[in-house]
C-alpha cells in the first residue's frame, strides 16, 4: 500500500498489477483484516472479496513476481484443494453452509 492510499484503492491497483483484472472500487468488498506479530512487528493482510460475472472466465495476466500461478475454480471444487490455513478460515467463516 502506498502512503495516503486507501486500502480498497490499493487492493484494486494490486489486483490489476498482479493479475491484469480491472475492477472499480465499488465492486470490491472489505471482509476482514488478518494480523500476526512477527518478531514484535505487526504484519497484516486486508482480505477483500470481488464477484466476477460467471458467464465468462476473465483472462489472467500473472505478473510472475508476486503471483506465479492463479486459476478459477467452481466453488464445489475448492474443498479438494490444498488450501492455506487462513484461506480455510475465511471460507468456513463466510461460506460455512457451502464449505
Amino acid at each position: 500500500m502506498s502512503r495516503n492510499e486507501d486500502a480498497k484503492d490499493a487492493a484494486v491497483r494490486e489486483l490489476q498489477e498482479e493479475t491484469g483484472l480491472v475492477i472499480s472500487a465499488e465492486n470490491i468488498e472489505f471482509l476482514y483484516r488478518h494480523s500476526v506479530l512477527i518478531n514484535g512487528t505487526e504484519c497484516s493482510d486486508n482480505i477483500f472479496q470481488i464477484q466476477l460475472d460467471s458467464r465468462s472466465e476473465p483472462s489472467l495476466k500473472i505478473d510472475q513476481v508476486e503471483i506465479v500461478e492463479a486459476s478459477f475454480f467452481k466453488f464445489e471444487e475448492i474443498s479438494e484443494l490444498p488450501l492455506d490455513y487462513n484461506v480455510q478460515v475465511y471460507l468456513r467463516k463466510y461460506f460455512y453452509d457451502q464449505f
